[in-house]
């Protein structure tokens, strides 16, 4: 048996510190669930106040966004990398540049793309709206075999489809 050579003696603390801080890097890597929690008085997306963990979330996270209220969240301006997007609720671009970048996303409630830029990018990566969007400028991208489906396309640049 391995141990039998160390006769009664604990195992080097260094060795311990690295497998703690491995397990704690691999944690940061894989990312979190982040979840809004609406505390921030408005809407706003950038509103730290307005999310569990009181940041916005990042390029390792997912944001999910499920309230039992009505509402509409607002991304208005700056470039935001996230994982993946879950929405039960309205979601409006109205600037600024989200990028989703691994898994699943979705918005289930009214989508509103009227300016800035959505980027759906990675194999594998999908986003589907299921509620009515309407399109009003905003780039809308699918790249590195991604794939994005808008399924009750209400108006196109404020044009019926």
């Amino acid at each position: 048996m391995w141990l039998s050579g160390l006769r009664g003696r604990r195992p080097a603390a260094p060795a311990l510190h690295l497998l703690l801080a491995l397990g704690l890097s691999l944690a940061t890597a894989l990312g979190d669930t982040v979840s809004w929690v609406g505390g921030g008085g408005n809407n706003s997306w950038d509103n730290p106040a307005n999310w569990r963990t009181g940041a916005m979330p990042g390029p390792a996270d997912d944001a999910v966004i499920d309230g039992a209220e009505p509402l509409t969240v607002l991304f208005e301006s700056g470039s935001v990398e996230v994982k993946s997007l879950q929405c039960e609720n309205g979601f409006s671009l109205l600037g600024g540049n989200l990028a989703l970048t691994e898994g699943s996303s979705w918005v289930q409630g009214a989508l509103r793309l009227a300016a800035g830029k959505l980027t759906v990018a990675g194999a594998g990566t999908t986003f589907s709206a299921t509620g009515i969007t309407t399109h009003e400028g905003a780039d809308i991208e699918a790249n590195t075999g991604a794939q994005i489906s808008l399924s009750v396309l209400q108006k196109i640049n404020g044009d019926a489809p």
